[in-house]
């Protein structure tokens, strides 16, 4: 998987298909080989406004390695339908005070979340599979290696990987996170 943030959507006339176009070179992400290019595939993705967008990402063997990426644009997030924007509102969405108890609560129907002040744009339930599965995410980052966990924090330029530190960042901190994530090699997203 190679993650890139230099590019542009080109849509197809009349559908709801784009393609991601990159002029960046990529090296494969284990050993540093060449990629060749070998076709493409299509990746759903909804977005912030309901809408589903087809994105034609290219795929790439490694001459080295033989391994297999996809080059993704940075507003996907791996294994995830939703956009990187559609889960960061998520996460903003979420009061400030409720943060840290996110952090400490259980997965499923334990968690206490007062609907009335979220701003969701998708069902609730949908919502609270993705802050779980963020939390799964960082809960996991914690018990990783220090050298990973430094190097997130010093890509992010954050004291610690927490879900309070991370909505400080700028708009946009859920593109930067996915790709300090990918670019540490750590692939533990489903």
């Amino acid at each position: 998987m190679v993650i890139i943030s230099e590019y542009t959507l080109e849509p197809k006339p009349g559908t709801n298909f784009f393609y991601v176009r990159s002029r960046a070179v990529c090296d494969c992400p284990f050993c540093d080989g060449k990629l060749k290019m070998i076709g493409s595939r299509q990746r759903k993705l909804r977005r912030l406004d309901g809408e589903t967008i087809i994105l034609i990402i290219r795929r790439f063997r490694c001459l080295d390695c033989l391994r297999i990426h996809h080059e993704f644009p940075d507003i996907v997030v791996p294994y995830k339908r939703y956009d990187a924007e559609t889960i960061e509102r998520i996460m903003i969405s979420m009061p400030a005070a409720d943060s840290e108890d996110l952090e400490n609560q259980s997965t499923g129907s334990e968690k206490t979340v007062r609907t009335s002040e979220l701003d969701f744009p998708c069902e609730l339930s949908t919502a609270l599979r993705l802050v779980d599965w963020f939390l799964g995410l960082l809960a996991s980052l914690k018990q990783s290696e220090k050298t990973r966990q430094t190097m997130i924090m010093r890509l992010l330029q954050i004291e610690s990987i927490s879900i309070d530190n991370l909505k400080n960042l700028a708009i946009g901190w859920m593109k930067s996170f996915i790709r300090a994530v990918i670019v540490t090699e750590y692939t533990r997203f489903a």
